[in-house]
């Protein structure tokens, strides 16, 4: 994200320009979406996490609703900056991502449950890990999409 903002800042002026205020609408939700993966990162540290929220069960509430919430921000974004998705096919194929990213993620931790007693190790332990499985996999999910959509910026469809 900060490699994001960084690359453009160097490459075009007008950049300076969507990080003000005035910003269209579509650069805010891209700023509040990284504020949003801020507070992500920074409350799923089990320290913090513990104080801001009241059980396991309300911290997963909250998580996916702001990540949620984040994936609307970014959709908002990229849909409307159109600097990727100029064409029908690339907007069809971005929504086509969006939401299949969730769908994933929810279906792969129904498919593959924790598995803490068959292991021998505590539910914590198979919590943080099933975590960090959900949390690489949305990563690499959202790196694949930005490649995709880096090459085919280049084409004309």
């Amino acid at each position: 994200m900060a490699l994001h903002i960084a690359v453009f800042l160097i490459s075009d002026e007008i950049v300076v320009e969507y990080l003000k205020l005035s910003a269209p609408g579509y650069m805010l939700s891209g700023i509040a979406a990284a504020v949003l993966v801020a507070i992500l990162a920074l409350t799923s540290f089990q320290p913090l996490r513990g104080r801001v929220y009241a059980g396991r069960g309300r911290f997963r509430f909250f998580h996916a609703g702001l990540a949620l919430g984040t994936l609307l921000l970014i959709a908002h974004h990229v849909l409307g900056s159109g600097f990727y998705t100029d064409t029908l096919v690339k907007q069809t194929l971005f929504v086509a991502a969006a939401v299949a990213t969730p769908v994933l993620l929810v279906a792969g931790r129904r498919l593959f449950p924790q598995r803490s007693a068959l292991v021998g190790g505590s539910v914590r332990d198979a919590t943080v890990r099933a975590a960090d499985r959900t949390a690489l996999l949305a990563g690499l999910m959202a790196l694949a999409i930005a490649l995709a959509y880096a090459l085919l910026r280049n084409v004309g469809t």
